[in-house]
């Protein structure tokens, strides 16, 4: 579930490390009113631990290639 001060907002997805921009990614659907770039939320995993999560609508990229070549 996606949570915004504890309270379930929106449904997730999918979810996996991102190897390639070193982060968890979660995709997932949002009320359009909760969906500004930028704005704080929660991704509640499958174990219940609360994981704090940033609202963006641009995907993560590494445009050298940096990452993948460490």
């Amino acid at each position: 579930s996606i949570l915004k001060d504890g309270k379930p907002v929106g449904q997730t997805t999918s979810a996996a490390f991102g190897y390639t921009v070193g982060q968890a990614l979660t995709l997932g659907y949002l009320p359009v009113a909760r969906s500004a770039p930028g704005t704080s939320i929660e991704i509640q995993g499958a174990d219940g631990i609360h994981h704090p999560a940033t609202v963006s609508i641009r995907s993560p990229y590494d445009p050298t290639g940096a990452r993948i070549r460490a």
